[in-house]
């Protein structure tokens, strides 16, 4: 039976075990430049956490800035969506949602600064979190891999489009950072840590 979870060929790719899903030389070039910049035990904790989740839930898959439409007559915001729904670990959405907020940062033609996709982040995740009812600060790990997941997914597909990448070591050496949450960064403010601040706190 197919993987109804979101992006399998990118798990598939990561896996020290796995083959390469794309069938392509681009494809391959992009993996070695991720195992070049990103740890690769990080990368093996990504693809552990991804195949072991269990408990699954119907979701949107690829949930972004791109899918939301603001109503100006009741101020509200409708979420554009496929008919068939992929299942992924909870809140894997609220975490895609958060990668798309870092790309912004990455991208010099992005709407947000860090300080400012943070505070979006925080709303967001406020709003989330009452609205579908979780308690967020225990599902920290499935928000920040799939933060993560989001990045080395577009980074591979980017290669694919366009095989040679502006910024690719700023960019890896960037999502290899975002591994680790330390204070008063994107990952450690919007996924906690253990010293203060974040969610946690």
């Amino acid at each position: 039976m197919p993987d109804s979870r979101p992006v399998p060929d990118i798990i598939e790719l990561l896996d020290i075990h796995g083959s390469n899903p794309y069938g392509s030389e681009v494809a391959h070039a992009a993996l070695e430049s991720i195992r070049q910049f990103v740890d690769n035990e990080r990368l093996n904790q990504l693809v552990t956490w991804y195949k072991s989740q269990h408990e699954l839930e119907p979701c949107h898959g690829e949930f972004s800035l791109a899918n939301m439409v603001r109503s100006d007559e009741n101020k509200r915001v409708s979420i554009l969506m496929e008919d068939s729904l992929p299942v992924a670990p909870v809140a894997f959405d609220a975490g895609w949602f958060l990668g798309d907020l870092y790309e912004n940062i990455m991208s010099p033609m992005g709407a947000f600064d860090e300080i400012s996709a943070v505070h979006a982040g925080r709303l967001f995740l406020s709003s989330y979190s009452r609205e579908a009812g979780l308690d967020l600060v225990g599902l920290s790990e499935n928000l920040h891999y799939s933060f993560i997941l989001r990045l080395l997914y577009h980074y591979v597909q980017f290669r694919i489009s366009a095989y040679s990448p502006s910024h690719e070591e700023y960019f890896l050496e960037a999502i290899n950072d975002l591994f680790v949450r330390q204070p008063f960064t994107f990952t450690g403010e919007l996924f906690g840590f253990e010293e203060v601040g974040g969610l946690v706190n």
